[in-house]
């Protein structure tokens, strides 16, 4: 069975993060077992840091005029980045400010997704949120907007 673009899209978004490592020049390092679509692997999860990557729909639906056959779909795609690190408080704050900044760096590097997406814009970045309970975790979510065009009719053809 033929993906849908928008499945490429995360399929792309998922080996982009597995790609952040120290071995490929960043200083966070992420395996593709730390990065889920499924908020119930996510709250299992137990290797850190962890990624959560979820989707919300965009109900705003772009036509181009001579082209009646095509829209444009927008996502808002939220990408959760969680660090938990056991007692290391002190220097969480930095990590959590070098995480966010490899999850950047590498995002920036194709904007169009591996050829699926029109663009992907700037981020949103949201303040990081320490765990009041869970000594050595923080929270911060980074939200794209990632525009793609599909056949109204197929949402495999571009």
């Amino acid at each position: 069975m033929t993906k849908s673009l928008r499945h490429l899209i995360l399929d792309n978004i998922e080996t982009t993060l597995a790609g952040i490592t120290v071995a490929n020049g960043y200083r966070t390092n992420f395996v593709k077992q730390q990065i889920s679509r499924s908020a119930l692997d996510f709250e299992r999860q137990m290797l850190w840091p962890t990624v959560l990557i979820g989707v919300s729909d965009a109900p705003e639906e772009l036509t181009s005029g001579s082209l009646p056959t095509h829209d444009e779909v927008n996502r808002r795609l939220t990408v959760d980045l969680t660090l938990g690190l056991n007692g290391l408080t002190s220097t969480l704050p930095e990590d959590v400010e070098y995480a966010i900044a490899d999850i950047l760096k590498a995002m920036a590097a194709d904007a169009t997704r591996g050829g699926y997406a029109c663009t992907t814009d700037d981020p949103e970045i949201r303040e990081p949120t320490y765990s009041q309970i869970i000594e050595g975790h923080a929270f911060v979510t980074i939200s794209y907007e990632i525009t793609y065009r599909h056949r109204r009719t197929d949402a495999t053809i571009q």
